[in-house]
């Protein structure tokens, strides 16, 4: 089977998680007090991009992903902000600056 895209989108209670294969859609449930995902990125590599995506925008956690590192979040920017959550209110993020080598 082969793997085509996986997104998260935020539900009033849960996420749900949406992993499109070419011959069938899965859908998962996810805690919001705890989101915990089982990467796919052993399997399908290509699933690595979705899932980090998916980490810097909610905050859900990967399980045994083969690279953790975010994707599109600089080092300095703010921990536990995530942008792509119904509870963001923020309409600008304060910069925490990176120190540079001498």
């Amino acid at each position: 089977m082969r793997f085509i895209a996986r997104f998260a989108k935020e539900q009033e209670k849960f996420f749900e998680i949406i992993t499109v294969y070419d011959e069938r859609v899965v859908k998962e449930r996810l805690n919001k007090q705890n989101p915990l995902l089982i990467s796919i990125s052993k399997e399908y590599p290509a699933a690595t991009w979705f899932e980090r995506k998916i980490s810097d925008d909610f905050g859900i956690s990967m399980l045994y992903s083969t690279d953790d590192r975010p994707l599109i979040h600089h080092e300095s920017f703010p921990k536990n902000i995530y942008p792509m959550r119904k509870s963001f209110q923020q309409h600008s993020i304060a910069y925490n600056g990176v120190d540079l080598p001498a």
